[in-house]
């Protein structure tokens, strides 16, 4: 029997995405979706700033 396990994880700039990537591959997880897009503002700080914020979407099939 296949199980597929799905995560949808959100990395705020450019290295934790590197970082992150690297921790779900070696987990077994592959990239199913990555969306990106700036944040012109950020509302804990009530500042403007220019990161990236990527969406990327895991699967892993599990075979029991």
């Amino acid at each position: 029997m296949e199980q597929t396990k799905v995560q949808v994880k959100v990395y705020k700039g450019e290295r934790r995405l590197k970082k992150g990537l690297v921790k779900m591959a070696a987990a077994g997880f592959v990239v199913q979706d990555r969306t990106s897009r700036k944040q012109l503002y950020s509302w804990t700080t009530g500042i403007f700033t220019r990161k990236q914020k990527h969406t990327v979407t895991f699967f892993k099939t599990v075979t029991k």
